[in-house]
């Protein structure tokens, strides 16, 4: 047994990667349930409901970031647990007060936003918006107590659980053609029933209003600077959904969405499970004086080499992919994966690194990154809109994104004392390889797709296996 002992060794680096495993299995489930229920949600559902979705989870997803005005994220940083716990509790009550502030604004703009946004069908659900926002405040806070505690099984079951609970609704109320409603009541159920695993053995009386006005004071940069930091990269991520949903047809929307929701799947299964271990981890280092470059290198190899295979098979055959899997009222959705490909791998790789900004304290730097980054994506768009055209916005996008979070990635891999381009270049044979399959696969799949894809398969499994085995068991 001597090579099980030798892959569990190169496959679980210690306790990081043993934290990470536990985290990714168990997303894995949860979102292999999603993937698996996709196929029946495309043809529950047309296109405009889930247009309809986009829009509510665009606005969730930006307020949402600011439920707790980002003390949450101070969980982890804080010195002892009593403080920790204090700011879980600070974060929770924010939660509740920014949830009501929402719900009374939307109480008098609602209309304003179901015509700006083109979105009829959202009219008789605005008030769910400030219950999503409340979930995913709730969510977040509780998850980085999780984390600081190092309770990585109620961080499983919770991932398990909301997997769950978005996909079992949805499948129920699109059989009984709730439209876009059964979408949205699916993702906040979701929230609901991901929060139970999360709030066993805490207190949450009231908190301690001495301890909270010190520790409010301590982490002001948070709600000060990280919050619109957030707010505004969260914006850009969303900028997309909402421009798309006043200049085109719901349906591309839709297209926009689902493409959007599959390439994230990667992120959701191992990309969120490395960040969530990796921010904690990087802080105890940084806290120590130990380097911490070469976890950020490890970090970013393992997330290239498993990322490379899947954005590379959508790369080559999306189009073909997502109409045989949703319909082939979906292949433009495909087409937007195609395009999106690239800037996704990027993304993949630098967004569970990017809370080694916060642990350097660089929240205003981040800060300027972010204003930059979604006025360039308004502007990426809004070149598709000039030009009539949603696959041009979304080329565009893709482009801009993809050198945007490039530069990011780089800067990250400065502060930590490192070169991305360095990095890069020690990786030489990793790109020789993937750049002679890339052209052989892509030639064959566009003559024969079953077979090029068939082989692009078991090839770029080969070469993962490979690189896992050479670059990331050898940091």
């Amino acid at each position: 047994m001597d090579w099980l002992r030798t892959f569990r060794t190169n496959l679980l680096l210690g306790r990081f990667a043993h934290s990470v495993t536990l985290l990714a299995g168990s997303t894995f489930l949860g979102q292999g349930f999603l993937i698996l229920v996709s196929p029946i949600l495309t043809r529950l559902y047309t296109p405009e409901a889930f247009g309809i979705f986009a829009v509510y989870s665009a606005i969730v997803g930006v307020l949402g970031v600011l439920a707790g005005l980002r003390y949450e994220l101070a969980i982890p940083l804080a010195g002892n647990d009593e403080d920790a716990l204090e700011l879980l509790r600070l974060a929770l009550a924010i939660n509740v007060a920014i949830s009501l502030l929402v719900g009374l604004v939307l109480w008098g703009l609602g209309d304003w936003v179901v015509e700006w946004t083109r979105a009829p069908g959202l009219a008789p659900l605005l008030w769910l918006i400030p219950v999503g926002v409340l979930g995913v405040g709730f969510y977040q806070s509780l998850s980085y107590w999780a984390t600081r505690r190092q309770d990585f099984g109620a961080l499983s079951r919770t991932r398990l659980s909301r997997s769950v609970g978005q996909g079992v609704p949805q499948l129920v109320l699109g059989w009984l053609n709730a439209g876009g409603a059964g979408l949205i009541w699916g993702f906040v159920l979701s929230q609901l029933v991901g929060l139970l695993p999360l709030l066993r053995n805490i207190k949450l009386y009231p908190p301690d209003i001495s301890t909270v006005i010190r520790l409010a004071q301590q982490y002001r940069a948070f709600p000060l600077i990280n919050a619109w930091s957030a707010l505004i990269t969260n914006a850009g991520a969303f900028v997309p959904f909402f421009l798309f949903a006043r200049y085109f047809p719901l349906e591309t929307v839709g297209w926009f969405a689902l493409t959007n929701r599959v390439l994230s799947v990667p992120a959701n299964l191992v990309g969120q499970a490395i960040a969530q271990v990796f921010y904690p981890e990087v802080a105890q280092r940084q806290r120590q004086g130990v380097d911490v470059a070469p976890l950020l290198e490890r970090t970013a190899t393992a997330l290239l080499v498993l990322g490379m295979p899947v954005f590379a098979l959508v790369g080559l055959g999306g189009s073909w992919l997502f109409s045989l899997l949703f319909g082939s009222e979906w292949r433009f959705a495909g087409l937007y994966a195609q395009i999106l490909a690239p800037f996704f791998l990027i993304s993949f790789v630098s967004s569970p690194l990017s809370s080694f900004a916060l642990v350097q304290g660089r929240q205003l730097e981040s800060l300027w990154i972010s204003i930059f980054n979604i006025l360039a994506v308004a502007l990426a768009v809004a070149v598709g809109v000039w030009q009539g055209s949603a696959t041009v916005a979304v080329a565009v996008f893709s482009s801009v994104e993809s050198l945007i979070y490039l530069a990011y990635l780089a800067w990250i891999f400065s502060l930590a004392k490192g070169h991305l381009w360095a990095w890069l270049s020690g990786m030489r044979a990793f790109w020789l390889g993937w750049s002679g399959a890339l052209l052989g696969v892509g030639f064959l799949t566009h003559y024969l797709p079953w077979v090029g894809l068939g082989l692009g398969g078991v090839t770029f499994g080969l070469l993962t296996f490979w690189a896992w085995r050479r670059y990331v068991g050898a940091i």
